[in-house]
């Protein structure tokens, strides 16, 4: 049996039959006037009003039922399947979804309802797919998805009580500096490899392989360093290099401005990020007395006692966001380094076009990188990256509880201190830090 049916060349559609004319077609005919008459000038079929008027002269109370019987045959009610659908939702939101292999959830679900249960469903203790291929058709909101691998320190992490306070920590230093858009940044860094991922492309239908050319098997990684603020701005990029020593020629092609380091693992590390803060200085020239805010997470490279002397001595005051949170906190992360590795895809795709039989290296990423940085650097996606984080303009509440789902589902509790919102040291670092990190001195 098809899992759609198809009428057949030539048929009659069948057109849905209101049950306010059913009903005064059935009146009519026990008022006396033909069945056959009455049944062409209303538009219905002779047998359905036939059977129409035989459970009118049959029933034993004055309300009948003229719903059309012809969609009774499904399992579960209207009211059961949005049920069903709620909690299949809730449980991806929960990142516990489940798969279509476990159909046996509605077989239970028929069960303690009561349901009539077709005798396959019975046998093998499970719906069957023809039932689910219908009941997604029914509910356009659900869709086959390919879920994101997302550890549970991730998931758990994200949760009201870290959100908080960091908000409560940001607060504290927009009102202690009154910082204004231009003077909040935020800095993370991306990797690039030299084998990049093509973009989609036009081939034969029915290929089972469609293959495009790339550089290699694996690429070598390449991190690229970059700040945004608040008011639309970037710098160009600092970008790491997988070498011991550093060649000016790597940044060649690069946005304007563009600087470098090198490092054996091509990592950012504590000396290279002092050298970002620096480059990073020498474009904002902020000091004590006119002071700017960088956001950034809490890797070991960004919190050397160096990095952050340096900007207690320039008036760069440091914010950190929660660990494993910045899929959510961090502008960078949420719009611009994504559209800036799909511009890099393809400008690599054309590089790879227009040197044909040479492979892409470390020497040639600048190139590619000069074309796709300032396309995704834009005002508008730097200016959306901080509003959908609640950064700027701040908003505490940008979040809905839907969002913070994925931590409910364990029994991790928030362990509270009297120094929990708040770790300072006068004598290194020039403002409030998250908790995220313990303060290097302690």
């Amino acid at each position: 049996m098809p899992r759609v049916y198809k009428t057949k060349e030539g048929a009659r559609k069948r057109i849905p039959i209101d049950k306010e004319i059913l009903e005064l077609a059935v009146n009519d005919v026990i008022g006396g006037k033909s069945i056959r008459g009455t049944a062409k000038g209303y538009g219905i079929a002779v047998k359905t009003l036939k059977r129409y008027v035989r459970k009118k002269k049959n029933a034993t109370t004055e309300n009948i039922d003229y719903t059309p019987t012809y969609r009774q045959s499904q399992i579960f009610s209207s009211t059961e399947e949005t049920e069903l659908v709620s909690y299949l939702i809730m449980a991806s939101k929960l990142y516990h979804g489940l798969t279509p292999k476990k159909l046996d959830l509605a077989f239970q679900y028929a069960s303690e309802n009561n349901k009539k249960i077709p005798p396959k469903w019975v046998e093998q203790e499970t719906a069957t797919y023809d039932w689910f291929y219908g009941f997604m058709n029914r509910h356009k909101e659900l869709s086959l998805r390919v879920p994101e691998a997302t550890s549970l320190s991730r998931a758990t992490a994200f949760n009201g009580h870290n959100v908080g306070t960091f908000f409560e920590n940001l607060k504290s230093l927009l009102q202690r500096f009154n910082f204004g858009p231009d003077q909040i940044w935020n800095v993370d860094e991306t990797g690039i490899t030299t084998v990049h991922k093509p973009k989609k492309i036009v081939a034969c239908r029915g290929l089972k392989q469609v293959s495009k050319v790339t550089s290699g098997e694996r690429g070598q990684l390449v991190t690229v360093c970059g700040a945004i603020n608040a008011l639309g701005n970037h710098l160009p990029p600092f970008i790491i290099f997988p070498r011991k020593s550093w060649q000016q020629r790597m940044i060649d092609g690069g946005p304007p401005g563009t600087e470098g380091a090198p490092h054996p693992s091509g990592w950012m590390t504590g000396p290279n990020f002092l050298l970002f803060l620096k480059n990073f200085h020498k474009h904002i020239r902020c000091t004590k007395d006119s002071p700017c805010l960088i956001i950034f997470d809490n890797h070991e490279s960004h919190i050397t006692i160096d990095s952050i002397n340096y900007c207690k001595d320039n008036g760069i005051h440091l914010l950190t966001i929660p660990p494993h949170t910045s899929q959510k906190l961090q502008p960078l992360d949420r719009i611009v380094f994504g559209a800036m590795k799909s511009y890099y895809n393809t400008a690599c795709d054309n590089w790879m076009v227009s040197h044909p039989g040479r492979p892409l290296t470390i020497y040639d990423l600048a190139g590619c990188l000069g074309s796709a940085y300032p396309n995704a650097m834009t005002p508008r996606n730097i200016q959306k990256s901080f509003s959908v984080t609640g950064i700027f303009s701040f908003n505490p509440d940008i979040f809905t509880d839907d969002e913070y789902l994925s931590s409910y589902v364990t029994d991790r509790k928030n362990v509270q201190t009297e120094t929990d919102n708040v770790i300072t040291s006068p004598s290194v670092s020039p403002s409030i830090l998250s908790s995220s990190f313990p303060c290097p001195y302690a």
